[in-house]
This record gives structure tokens, sequence and C-alpha cells, in this order.
């Protein structure tokens, strides 16, 4: 039996941490919780059924709630109105308050804040012109699709600050008369992923979705245009429904893209030709997701309590 302190290693999950809690019998798979560790020395290898049974990470596709971090350092959330409730009751991490004390503000794509540059701030910087995080993208190595500011053949019309898809067209619905848009080349995609980058901790992208839909002919892939999300990597979860040397080249590019445009975490959306090439599309700093991924931000908001937080002062 497990008890409290044992340094435990899971090998199919990749897991390993320091047991915090054991409940009655543990395998049955909900009774052990246990803290993350990034030491690697004195891992106790489990095996046979404990090792099985320590999957509890993974419970019917459910990520199991990470114990909160002992710690005395108080971070709070700065967020859209309208997703920020969502946010809290998921990561359990209060509302920013002005003068709250907080040691760590978290910035779920607040572009207007006006936080003091002496609190440590992740995502501190908001750029939600696509244009620019182009140029961006560009001058750091990021590949990206060409872009240009007056109509070429083969590119395709989109707003400087699109969302869900909006405002993106091609050929004959392409008006060259409108303000406030640049073009793109275009990409005969085969797939399209998102992935969810943390500049933080040994797992920098925990988790990449590949996006589906009814109609691949269709111009935009995003959920308002009738797609869907389905996990096509998870260290956490144990799923690789795609190559290793396609989730390297995911990671490689959406690590360079976040750097790009000095954000600390956020959603990178990329394209894959029929020649396994990779781009960039963008990056968004304000993710609607689900529970299951939700569990991805949780485990890397908490691992925040650990953190140099003089990396979030600028």
């Amino acid at each position: 039996m497990l008890e409290v302190g044992d340094r435990v290693f899971h090998r199919g999950r990749n897991i390993n941490g320091i047991v915090r809690v054991v409940r009655g019998d543990h395998r049955d798979g909900t009774g052990v919780e246990f803290f993350r560790d990034k030491e690697q020395e004195g891992l106790h290898n489990l095996d046979g059924e404990i090792e099985r049974d320590l999957g509890l990470w993974c419970s019917e596709n459910r990520l199991v709630p990470t114990p909160k971090p002992v710690s005395h350092r108080r971070i709070s959330l700065l967020g859209n109105r309208s997703m920020e409730r969502f946010y809290r009751l998921i990561c359990e991490l209060p509302r920013r308050r002005r003068g709250d004390g907080s040691d760590l503000i978290i910035n779920y794509g607040k572009w207007d804040h006006q936080v003091p540059h002496r609190i440590p701030m992740v995502n501190r910087t908001q750029l939600s012109n696509k244009y620019r995080q182009c140029t961006k993208f560009v001058d750091f190595g990021v590949a990206v699709p060409l872009i240009s500011r007056s109509y070429r053949d083969g590119f395709i019309q989109k707003p400087n600050n699109s969302f869900a898809g909006r405002g993106i067209y091609e050929g004959s619905n392409i008006n060259t008369n409108l303000s406030g848009v640049y073009y793109q080349q275009k990409i005969d995609k085969i797939k399209e992923f998102r992935a969810h980058v943390f500049l933080w901790g040994d797992e920098q992208v925990p988790v990449i979705h590949e996006k589906v839909v009814p109609n691949p002919e269709q111009l935009c892939w995003n959920l308002h245009q009738g797609g869907e999300f389905k996990v096509a990597y998870s260290s956490m979860l144990g799923i690789r429904e795609i190559s290793t040397g396609l989730v390297d080249k995911i990671k490689l590019e959406s690590i360079k893209a976040t750097q790009a445009i000095d954000y600390d975490f956020g959603g990178v959306d990329l394209l894959m030709d029929a020649n396994g090439n990779v781009w960039v599309v963008e990056v968004n700093s304000r993710m609607g997701v689900k529970e299951r991924t939700m569990a991805h931000y949780k485990v890397k908001f908490w691992e925040l309590y650990n953190e140099n937080l003089n990396r979030f002062r600028r």
C-alpha cells in the first residue's frame, strides 16, 4: 500500500510526484492524491497492479483534480467577465481586485488592464491584431503563410482583429475596398490543430487538439463554423493520436510563436499541408476550453505557485 510521503512514478502516464493523501484502498484508482514533482532522483517505480491503478490522472478519460500546492503565495485571475466565473471555479483562483495584495496575476485575455508593473503578471502583453502577430512571427523565424497589405492571387482576406472565423473570405467574396484587413497566402490544409502553450515548467505544450469539421472543404474550421476539438496529444492523459514527429513540429513552432509576441501562455492555431509542413496562423490569449482541457490549465496554473516570479516582472 502507498503511504503519505512516498515518491511515486507512473511510466505509462509520465507522471511523478509525492503522495499527499491516501483514502481507503487506493487500488480502486480514486484514493490517492499527490503533488507533482520535478525531481528525478529516488523515484519509487511502481510495478504490476499498483502501477496500473496509479493512472488516476486518467479515470474514464477525465483528469482527476490536482491537489492544490501548499503555498502562502496569492495568485489571482484577471479576465473577461463573461468567462471569468468559469475559470475561477475550475482553477479555484480568486478574481483580481485592485489592492488585493496579489503576488502574481494571470491575465486571461484582458488587454485594457491597468496593473502596475511592480506586480508580476502572466501574459501582461496582449496583441490581438493578427497582422501584427504575423509580422512578429516572420521576424522571429516562425513558419507562417505569406502576408500582404494588398490582395494577391491565391491569398485570403482576413480582418486585423478576427474572432471565430468571422470576416475571413476567399475568391469572389473578397472586397478589396475594405479597411482594417490584410491578406494571407491560402494553405491547402489537410489538418488543423490548436496547441496549448505554457512557457514555464517541464511540459510546455501539455495538450494539442485537432480540429474536426463536417466539411473539410470549408475555409474556416472554427467551433463557431461547426467544428469541434479532439484531443490529439496529451502527456497527462496519455493520448497520442498523431505521430511523434508531428507532435515535435507543432511544439517547436507553437513555442516560437508564443515567444515571438511576448506571451507566457496561449492557444496556437496551426495548419498542416499535404507535405507535412506545419504553419502557424495565430496565437489566442482567451481560449474557450472544456473541462478536460481546463484540467491541463489547472495543473499548469498551479505550477506557478512554485515558479520564480521575477520572470513575470516586465
